[in-house]
């Protein structure tokens, strides 16, 4: 209705009735996704749903027609499984019986609750900056910062390694955007030099220019060198956002992350980032730093202003959660030494299974609660991409029917087709599990993968 000719003269105005009829008739709306490869139709099938947690790292999951209970965990990323500590529950429980379930709308507007406001005060206090913000979901943290600060003008030069939110962010901000090789500081230099050299060459304007890393990688397990980037991003005048996602309580004597991890202070990082998704156990995420840099964000970070504010009771757990960390550091500790523990017997285990000609890897820092399995060689194309993610599929199944041990392959956006990992398989470790458990779960990946 309302449609009109493309054009001037006779052929303008208003079509038809039947015209209208006619391009209805032709046309075919476009799917929602892309065409569903091999892979994501056998994962599909497979179905699988946790129902709950059992405790002592285990989850009760349903997969195609059936219920397994008790399973080991190595899927979710709630390293100390802190969402079903009886503190957390008891914080949650009582703002949702005071407050209720929702805040009804956006920050600024009529969403803060005391809740918020306490959060982001424990968030600044614990990882030893000026202010914090808070944000409803963390899949939109980083995305928000940073259009926040970069446009067209800006600069911004990331780890090739990054994750989708930190690319997304990116390309939402309009601005210029390098890479450098995975935590290669040689390259981070060389690419930071060129920048400078070609902004004086051209006489460019004065604009703004960030290094932007994760503490904790996603996509390898790996932990950046903060300690050489933040000295590189001196020598060179630009500034540095760190993206403390998986590191926030994993890493650093006192769980403050990969910061706290690499002995670099909170003032000589411009923009900490992080999620409350992961060692925290709860949604949403935050940004912490400078006073003037938080409150840019209050009228500037579209995560901010246009999401309605994160539940109440979900920033109650997230304060227990904080506070117990800040009170007891030294069981924090210990329950960091369990992953270390874990990883490292899942690591032997996993290569004893396998013999030196194995055709697998594990990717990760020895202190990364995240570690990756992947062939050894990587996809020469699409199709083999696809044999190598069926492959690895057909492992996790098994793993689970045979020795009820649950693993997923990492799956990624087909959005960001400027980058794509290369097929892994997800070991997301527990300080609940022992080192029996770790190694158990190794040995069946081993073989569930050497069986296809």
């Amino acid at each position: 209705q309302g449609s009109r000719r493309v054009g001037g003269g006779k052929e303008s105005g208003p079509l038809t009735a039947e015209e209208v009829e006619a391009l209805c008739a032709e046309w075919e709306p476009e799917g929602l996704c892309g065409e569903v490869d091999r892979f994501q139709r056998r994962w599909m099938e497979w179905g699988l749903v946790v129902l709950g947690r059992a405790g002592d790292g285990r989850l009760d999951v349903r997969a195609g027609d059936g219920v397994v209970r008790g399973v080991l965990d190595l899927v979710t990323t709630d390293w100390f499984e802190v969402s079903s500590s009886e503190q957390a529950r008891s914080a949650g429980q009582k703002t949702l019986d005071v407050i209720g379930v929702g805040s009804c709308g956006p920050r600024g507007f009529y969403g803060t609750v005391d809740v918020h406001l306490e959060l982001e005060d424990i968030l600044a206090k614990f990882l030893r900056t000026e202010e914090a913000i808070l944000y409803s979901y963390d899949s939109a943290t980083v995305p928000s910062i940073i259009p926040a600060f970069a446009n067209a003008k800006d600069t911004l030069v990331i780890d090739d390694g990054c994750a989708y939110a930190v690319r997304l962010g990116c390309q939402l901000s309009r601005a210029t955007v390098f890479t450098f090789r995975h935590n290669n500081m040689e390259d981070l230099e060389r690419v930071l030099k060129k920048v400078v050299e070609d902004d004086r060459r051209k006489r460019k304007p004065l604009n703004r220019r960030f290094v932007i890393v994760e503490g904790l990688y996603h996509h390898t397990g790996d932990i950046a060198d903060l300690k050489s980037i933040v000295e590189i991003k001196n020598r060179y005048k630009f500034r540095l956002l760190v993206d403390e996602s998986l590191s926030i309580g994993t890493l650093g004597a006192t769980g403050r992350g990969a910061c706290e991890h690499c002995g670099v202070a909170p003032e000589d990082v411009e923009i900490l980032a992080g999620s409350l998704g992961h060692g925290v156990g709860s949604i949403g995420g935050f940004c912490a730093g400078a006073r003037e840099m938080v409150d840019h964000q209050r009228l500037s970070g579209l995560g901010y202003c246009f999401s309605a504010s994160l539940p109440p009771y979900l920033a109650s757990t997230s304060c227990a959660v904080i506070r117990e960390w800040m009170d007891d550091s030294v069981r924090l500790r210990g329950l960091q030494k369990k992953l270390w523990a874990n990883g490292a017997a899942f690591r032997e285990a996993f290569g004893k299974a396998m013999g030196p000609s194995g055709r697998y890897e594990v990717l990760g820092d020895a202190a990364s609660p995240l570690l990756h399995v992947r062939f050894r060689t990587a996809a020469a194309d699409d199709d083999e991409v696809t044999e190598q993610n069926l492959k690895m599929q057909v492992a996790v199944e098994r793993a689970l029917e045979k020795d009820k041990v649950l693993f997923t392959v990492a799956k990624y956006s087909k959005l960001d087709a400027s980058y794509r990992p290369r097929p892994s398989i997800k070991v997301a470790l527990k300080s609940s599990l022992s080192e029996a458990d770790a190694r158990l779960a190794a040995k069946s990946l081993a073989q569930s993968l050497a069986s296809v």
